[in-house]
């Protein structure tokens, strides 16, 4: 009868886990930062009287994500929009 043998990465976690935990972090890392990105915009729209558009978001996204393509931020902000059932920005 074959044995069945789980096998462990060097810390320990079996490899899918590890799949997962980096997935998960993406995951937060992404939401984190299209927090960032929406609220920076949103303060200077209500505090500074700045109008929100679309390419100071990018810009702002950019920043947060630490990215120097804007229109590349703006995708991934647009990639965690879906995710929570808004509708993305193409």
């Amino acid at each position: 009868m074959p044995q069945h043998r789980q096998i462990d990465t060097h810390n320990g976690k079996p490899l899918h886990m590890q799949s997962q935990s980096f997935d998960l972090d993406l995951r937060l890392q992404r939401l984190e930062g299209s927090t960032q990105a929406l609220l920076s915009t949103l303060r200077r729209s209500l505090v500074e009287r700045v109008p929100p558009t679309r390419g100071g978001l990018a810009h702002e996204a950019a920043i947060a994500f630490d990215l120097d393509d804007d229109q590349q931020a703006l995708a991934v902000i647009g990639e965690i929009a879906q995710t929570v059932g808004i509708s993305g920005f193409e």
